[in-house]
């Protein structure tokens, strides 16, 4: 009985964890995209400025 107690709060937070780290990677990408565009901005204004 405890075995199935301990299994079932082990399950549910593995399914917090898992989507801890789903929300962690999203926010990383949208991170990592926003520094692209920003990295793109610099680098045309760049090449303006040394034109």
């Amino acid at each position: 009985m405890k075995f199935k107690k301990l299994k079932h709060e082990f399950d549910e937070l593995e399914k917090e964890n898992a989507e801890r780290k789903s929300k962690h990677d999203l926010k990383m990408k949208q991170m990592e995209k926003e520094f692209k565009e920003q990295e793109a901005t610099v680098a045309k204004r760049f090449n303006i400025w040394r034109d």
